[in-house]
């Protein structure tokens, strides 16, 4: 399959794909405020990528153009990316330069100098887990709804977390056992220090049932501890996953 060439794409549609995409990333990253706490780190990741998919599709020169690759700014500033931002803030500047000249430059690149004075010279914060990318569409979906389980414990949000279990393992394990064992692991751990990885995975095992799918095993490890969650997911009477067994810790 050849690659496709932007250019052969008329510029109209290219505008509208772009506008999806930037309406998108607005509301993920909760702007004017994407420093909010109802903001939360993978939604602002999900939305820097958007922008710059949007910016892909758009021409430097588009009126645009500088407004979206602020809001990019705001967003990388807020995952802590000083650099990158300090980037995008400085192509700011060099458009306003190139349509108006130095001695005049709008406010959206007046207020890019300002940004560029306050965070030049900071390098952006190491944050593997949100920015390094993904590889979820290299496992099986099974694994990718398990992990989603064990992300959200991480964020101690039990409640929802615990809408994944199967009635019939929710009616073995209560809310408050089941809130008990994740903290009896982590502790008062973050869930930003808390490191979440695949390391196993099978389709068959000596106890699976007929309508569960596949068995995967993940190390949950932080600063003071190294523990380990293993899940059983199984396909739901409506077509979805929900988990059947669950076990915290080290065998």
């Amino acid at each position: 399959m050849n690659a496709v060439d932007l250019n052969s794409i008329p510029y109209t549609h290219r505008f509208s794909a772009a506008s999806l995409l930037v309406a998108k990333a607005n509301r993920l990253s909760g702007l004017l405020n994407p420093e909010s706490p109802s903001v939360e780190p993978r939604a602002l990741v999900a939305a820097v990528a958007y922008y710059k998919m949007a910016l892909l599709l758009s021409r430097r020169f588009d009126p645009n153009y500088s407004t979206v690759a602020n809001w990019l700014c705001i967003a990388l500033v807020a995952l802590k990316q000083y650099q990158d931002a300090t980037d995008w803030y400085q192509q700011i500047v060099r458009i306003s330069d190139e349509i108006d000249g130095k001695a005049k430059r709008n406010a959206t690149a007046a207020l890019a100098l300002d940004m560029i004075s306050r965070y030049s010279g900071l390098p952006n914060e190491r944050r593997p887990e949100l920015l390094e990318g993904s590889d979820s569409f290299n496992d099986p979906p099974y694994c990718v709804h398990a992990e989603g389980l064990c992300t959200l414990l991480a964020e101690r949000k039990f409640k929802k977390a615990y809408e994944y279990l199967a009635p019939s393992l929710q009616q073995a394990i209560s809310l408050a056992k089941f809130k008990d064992g994740w903290l009896g692991m982590v502790g008062r751990a973050r869930a930003e220090d808390i490191d979440i990885i695949l390391q196993q995975q099978m389709l068959e095992w000596p106890t699976r049932k007929q309508d569960e799918i596949g068995w995967c095993h993940f190390s949950i490890s932080g600063q003071d501890f190294n523990e380990a969650v293993s899940v059983v997911v199984a396909r739901t009477p409506y077509n979805g996953y929900w988990i059947t067994e669950l076990e915290f810790g080290r065998p």
